[in-house]
């Protein structure tokens, strides 16, 4: 699922409805099309937790109205932060790509060692952690430098690329030592950033 015809996708599947409960604060009122008889028409009361159970739902399209739901209404939510955190790695690659972009609305460039992962494949979720890593803006420059000692070259050459985008705050020793890199395509990387 990707672009507007996903979003539009996951937004039929999944209605959600904020509301204002008087004991337990704000909560969500999710239905959820197609789903089985257990969560159809489910009243999800507790503050977030059962929508933050449909993370381990084993439905991918499930797994994207989560995130996107939750990321837009609390994405600096601590809970809800680790919980994208923990199943970044394990998740399907469209679910990456939201968490990736969930993970991003937080604004903090801390999220860059979540994000790093992501680099090592050719896969749109790397492309939407570059996008990601870039609109965090120049703060993601230290966190991304301790990770230039990753020993897969497809990380060093997206952490290149993103640094590329930074070239003021980065110090030109860490440009010049991934030029003498042994993987060519990491050296190669190195002169554009």
């Amino acid at each position: 699922l990707g672009g507007h015809v996903g979003r539009e996708f996951l937004l039929q599947a999944l209605r959600v409805e904020q509301v204002a409960s008087p004991d337990a604060g704000p909560a969500c009122l999710v239905s959820v099309a197609g789903a089985d008889a257990a969560t159809r028409g489910a009243d999800f009361r507790s503050p977030l937790g059962d929508l933050l159970g449909l993370l381990k739902s084993a439905e991918p399209e499930l797994q994207c109205a989560a995130v996107l739901v939750l990321g837009r209404i609390r994405p600096n939510d601590a809970s809800i932060r680790g919980a994208f955190e923990a199943a970044l790695a394990s998740a399907p690659i469209q679910v990456q790509v939201y968490i990736a972009d969930a993970l991003g609305r937080t604004g903090d460039p801390g999220v860059a060692r979540h994000l790093v992962p992501l680099l090592k494949t050719s896969s749109p979720a790397r492309v939407k952690a570059v996008q990601v890593l870039i609109a965090l803006g120049p703060g993601v420059v230290p966190h991304l430098q301790t990770k230039l000692d990753a020993k897969d070259p497809m990380i060093k050459k997206g952490i290149l690329e993103v640094l590329s985008q930074f070239r003021a705050e980065v110090p030109a020793a860490v440009l010049f030592d991934s030029l003498r890199d042994s993987n060519l395509d990491v050296a190669k990387q190195s002169t554009f950033a």
